[in-house]
């Protein structure tokens, strides 16, 4: 069966490669992989020895960026994210070779892929890699497709297994363990799990073979590639950073290469519907192998194989398998949904405007696409949607509460009394678990996406699920997203305007410019005009955000600032 994929959101697939900036140029914001050999070569034909020299400058920068120590005004990794940034071929040809228009000559002879970035690299050196086929075209592996369609079928069946099934996984076994390890104990549990969902008995003991038995085997999905080789703008790069509802965000550490929003992929989904119902049938005649069958299939798809044809096998399953994944989903958007309603009521704390929340959060107010399923996948994926943990809390909250406290999962840690060096633990709250999510942003306090949503389908229209009935909704043309600044000035100006000008107290400022080691800013403060330098030696992007410590004399004026923080 051929079945589109597309993108609802980003996507992210890595191959577990960070890209250094001596792998890519960036100009009029793109971003452009280059080969390293075809750059010397490229290079050579202008500078006979510049392979040389760039092995030589090579060996000196790398050689400062070890040396860098921790001083009183800065730690050693500001200086080495510097250095690490400077470590590029424009800044090669520019400042050692002296033939800036070598450049332009990398980007037209030395280019393997190039993609948007639209939002620049926000103080980000490094780019994880995205995973893409020998035409350097993204795709999206079938395991990683089938490893998300296996998980919302697992918290399907999970709902419909008796109890005593049930207290075969969570009945406590710790005593049978000479030593408590966590990990080990739940991943035990964990196979044990796939196998009472997926697998089928057998009377003969030792004919019994979890992969051999399951359901899962007649089930195939291919890698989904891009229809056409042609299309634009498949990929873009994009900084990503965690956001809580009541702290400020927190920078990732690398940009990411993604899939961009809105593409159209294709692969195959091939159910053997001959080894199927061949093992359907061996369950009905007393040769003792998939026993079970019938009932495992209607707890993970919701359907009877005894009421359906064999020619029709392929097509229901799949349409089962899509309002599964459509189910596992919908919780999920509800959770997120609720989830984006407490970031906007801590808007103050977390320092995001509230028109930037909404627009995100309409993503999930829009409701579940109505054609096919709605599944999540790829790296930033998050806990809720690569577990069964909705149907885990439904039915046995307790064992979870101990698993996340024997995991040290979501527990806040504090130290105790005075004199008391042990540490306490706060019990995770399930019903607000988890607390941060990770979306590609504009700048660090203006997010943009949520990530690693798709959508599968045998065909796409305009129409979503509302309340479980299809409506039909007007097509739009999605525009470039454009980045609202102007909110988030007027936030900041409002917060600071909440501040006495006396003493020393922290104030939201703009970067204007960069002047080492000074960054030049302006207050957001309609009575604090002019522009202030604060010494930050690495450099700010113009137009992002830093708070700054205001000294205020008398009748209001400023003595002097320095940089609290940089929202970058």
């Amino acid at each position: 069966m051929k079945l589109k994929l597309k993108t609802l959101t980003p996507v992210h697939i890595s191959t577990g490669i960070n890209l250094e900036p001596f792998d890519y140029l960036i100009k009029d914001e793109n971003i452009y992989r280059i080969s390293l050999p075809k750059a010397i070569e490229v290079i050579s034909e202008d500078v006979p020895d510049a392979p040389e020299q760039f092995a030589e400058w090579l060996d000196e920068q790398l050689f400062k960026f070890d040396s860098q120590k921790n001083t009183q005004y800065q730690h050693a990794n500001k200086s080495q994210s510097k250095i690490r940034r400077e470590i590029n071929f424009g800044v090669f040809c520019r400042a050692v070779l002296k033939k800036p228009a070598l450049v332009d000559k990398l980007i037209k002879s030395a280019v393997v892929y190039e993609m948007p970035l639209p939002f620049g690299m926000a103080n980000n050196t490094q780019v994880n890699e995205q995973i893409k086929s020998s035409d350097n075209l993204p795709y999206i592996p079938g395991t990683s497709i089938k490893g998300a369609v296996r998980t919302a079928l697992a918290a399907n069946a999970w709902l419909k297994l008796t109890d005593a099934e049930r207290a075969k996984i969570t009945q406590n076994t710790k005593r049978s363990m000479g030593q408590f390890n966590p990990k080990r104990y739940y991943k035990d549990k964990d196979e044990e799990l796939m196998k009472l969902l997926f697998s089928c008995r057998t009377t003969d003991g030792s004919k019994s073979d979890a992969a051999r038995f399951s359901i899962f085997k007649f089930f195939h999905f291919s890698d989904a590639h891009f229809v056409s080789a042609d299309q634009k703008d498949v990929m873009q790069a994009n900084p990503v950073f965690l956001y809580l509802k009541d702290k400020e965000p927190q920078p990732q550490t690398n940009a990411q290469e993604m899939i961009s929003a809105g593409s159209i992929l294709e692969f195959d989904l091939f159910v053997d519907t001959d080894g199927l119902w061949r093992a359907y049938k061996e369950s009905k005649t007393g040769t003792g192998i998939w026993l079970d069958l019938e009932m495992k299939i209607e707890r993970l798809f919701d359907i009877k194989i005894a009421e359906i044809k064999k020619d029709e096998l392929e097509k229901k399953l799949a349409g089962a398998m899509f309002a599964v994944l459509n189910k596992h989903a919908r919780q999920t958007f509800d959770r997120d949904l609720k989830w984006f309603d407490g970031l906007r009521y801590f808007t103050q704390k977390n320092g995001i405007a509230e028109a930037t929340i909404k627009r995100i959060s309409n993503f999930f107010a829009s409701g579940i696409p109505a054609d096919g399923g709605t599944l999540k996948t790829g790296w930033g994926s998050g806990f809720l949607s690569t577990t069964i943990f909705h149907s885990i809390k439904q039915t046995n909250e307790p064992f979870v509460k101990e698993m996340f406290h024997d995991l040290k999962i979501g527990e806040a840690r504090q130290k105790g009394g005075y004199g008391d060096r042990e540490q306490q633990s706060t019990p995770t709250n399930l019903n607000y678990f988890p607390k941060s999510r990770r979306m590609t942003a504009q700048q660090l306090l203006i997010p943009e996406s949520v990530m690693g949503w798709i959508q599968i389908a045998e065909d796409f229209t305009t129409s979503v699920a509302v309340d479980g009935k299809t409506e039909t909704v007007e097509t739009r043309v999605v525009e470039a997203p454009k980045v609202d600044t102007e909110a988030i000035i007027a936030g900041y100006t409002a917060e600071n305007q909440k501040v006495k000008l006396k003493d020393m107290q922290k104030m939201y400022a703009k970067v204007l410019r960069s002047e080492a080691p000074m960054v030049v800013c302006e207050i957001l403060h309609p009575e604090l005009p002019g522009e202030f330098k604060a010494r930050y030696p690495a450099g700010l992007p113009d137009g992002s955000f830093v708070i700054l410590n205001v000294n205020f004399i008398k009748s209001g004026k400023i003595q002097n600032v320095s940089l609290a923080k940089a929202l970058v």
